[in-house]
């Protein structure tokens, strides 16, 4: 994908705004990911309390 963009300045801009954009998916996923995994801790200690 990388060659598709070229070598121009502006080919420089577009490869780093989508390893920007990359780096916020990641970051954004893992939050996403830590608090679903509390959530389920949260419900199996629920569970298990019986409440």
């Amino acid at each position: 994908m990388i060659s598709l963009l070229g070598d121009g300045d502006e080919a420089s801009h577009l490869r780093q705004a989508l390893i920007n954009q990359s780096s916020e998916a990641e970051n954004e996923y893992l939050r996403v990911r830590a608090r679903v995994q509390e959530q389920e801790q949260e419900q199996r200690r629920q569970e298990l309390l019986g409440n």
